[in-house]
């Protein structure tokens, strides 16, 4: 048995709406993520130190696996 962790990262740069692109992008992602029974551990928006006209959130999504099937715990 092994727990593993996926992080990842959506962006943005449209001019209006860069937030709500974000979250809904995050939500097909959950969709994927919880069929195949992980659980996500983080949601946390990253301010963009190079260019603020980007918007960034973080997500780690997390299971345990036996190889071939994952379990949440």
């Amino acid at each position: 048995m092994a727990v593993v962790m996926f992080e990842i990262n959506v962006y943005s740069n449209k001019k209006d709406g860069r937030k709500t692109e974000c979250k809904n992008i995050l939500k097909e992602i959950d969709n994927v993520f919880y069929s195949m029974n992980f659980r996500r551990t983080a949601m946390t928006p990253v301010p963009n130190m190079e260019d603020a006209t980007i918007y960034r959130i973080t997500a780690r999504y997390r299971a345990a696996t036996d190889g071939k099937y994952f379990y949440r715990r």
